[in-house]
């Protein structure tokens, strides 16, 4: 099932993908506060990512979103990487990050405490 796929990166793989792309993490709570400002400027009002009959579908993140979103993590034009990243992390194929995984892709791009990213987490879903 989608949902049970399972990776293991050597280390030496993850050296070469932050050598390659230019890769630097990003606080946890500045994504957050970014993903929130983002939903609401696509029509979202509050930025929890549930739309509320203006015009926005509010069903997740898309492709645009995510680039905006981490874009600032990588040196240089990224595009295609972050579209490989973006359409990697869509474990469903829905053209969308749903909740549940953008909330594994903002963990795995982003650095803080296990304390932080338990109590802004309510924020993302």
């Amino acid at each position: 099932q989608w949902y049970q796929r399972r990776v293991r990166v050597a280390r030496a793989g993850v050296d070469a993908f932050v050598a390659q792309t230019g890769f630097t993490p990003l606080p946890f709570a500045d994504v957050v506060g970014k993903l929130r400002t983002l939903l609401a400027a696509r029509g979202d009002g509050d930025g929890d990512g549930h739309g509320h009959g203006d015009g926005a579908s509010g069903t997740g993140i898309d492709k645009a979103t995510f680039a905006a979103l981490l874009g600032d993590s990588f040196a240089g034009d990224q595009r295609e990487m972050l579209d490989a990243l973006f359409d990697y992390m869509d474990l469903d194929d829905s053209g969308d990050l749903d909740a549940g995984e953008a909330l594994c892709t903002i963990n795995l791009f982003t650095y803080g405490s296990a304390a932080e990213k338990l109590r802004l987490r309510p924020k993302l879903l």
